[in-house]
């Protein structure tokens, strides 16, 4: 009797805690800021973003006395101001692709999915961690961008819009968002074709 109670008082075995949507975020959360290639792309759309249209404007700045009524006429602030965006977007799509068929690539993904049998939880909680990272760091060189080619133009005198005016944030948040929508696309095909190259190709191609 004495041996049965001693066994019935002995600490039960620490519970290793059941599979969780928020566990598996944290999960995808750590491997996508622990990849060299996140760091490398997301600094590449950063730099682009911002380069593009502080160049535009002193192009265009530098040009305007001699441009033609038509020139004039197809230059818009907002244009020059997310002509970067339309550069960036190619290096955030590559880290779209990356953040799924770089564990294709090492046998990573099969680990995931032994911890996760079920892949559509894991695919949401990288689409989530990726959607949510890019958005954050893709916002503010959007709005530097906006303020840096205003800067110059003012400087000029010429294409000057104010942020408040009507349709301006939201033109220049949807950048940011337009960059969001991309990864997320990017990630997508990158989940079909499970193969870095060809992602990246049927991006471009798309």
């Amino acid at each position: 009797m004495s041996t049965l109670a001693s066994i019935h008082r002995l600490p039960r075995a620490a519970h290793t805690g059941r599979v969780t949507q928020a566990r598996v975020v944290l999960s995808e959360w750590t491997k996508l800021h622990s990849l060299r290639s996140t760091r490398w792309s997301l600094f590449a759309g950063v730099l682009l973003t911002i380069a593009f249209p502080i160049i535009f404007a002193a192009v265009t700045s530098s040009h305007w006395g001699t441009m033609s009524v038509h020139e004039r006429a197809d230059r818009h602030p907002l244009d020059i101001a997310l002509a970067g965006v339309n550069v960036s977007q190619l290096a955030i799509a590559v880290l779209g692709v990356l953040v799924i068929t770089g564990e294709y690539s090492t046998g990573m993904i099969r680990a995931s999915f032994t911890a996760v049998p079920k892949r559509l939880p894991v695919l949401w909680a990288k689409t989530a961690v990726f959607g949510v990272v890019s958005f954050l760091l893709m916002l503010p060189p959007v709005l530097i961008a906006f303020f840096a080619s205003q800067a110059i133009l003012s400087r000029h005198h010429i294409l000057q819009i104010s942020f408040s005016h009507p349709g301006v944030a939201r033109s220049v948040i949807g950048g940011a968002i337009y960059l969001l929508l991309v990864g997320v696309f990017a990630l997508g095909i990158g989940a079909i074709v499970r193969n870095t190259a060809g992602g990246i190709a049927t991006f471009a191609a798309i």
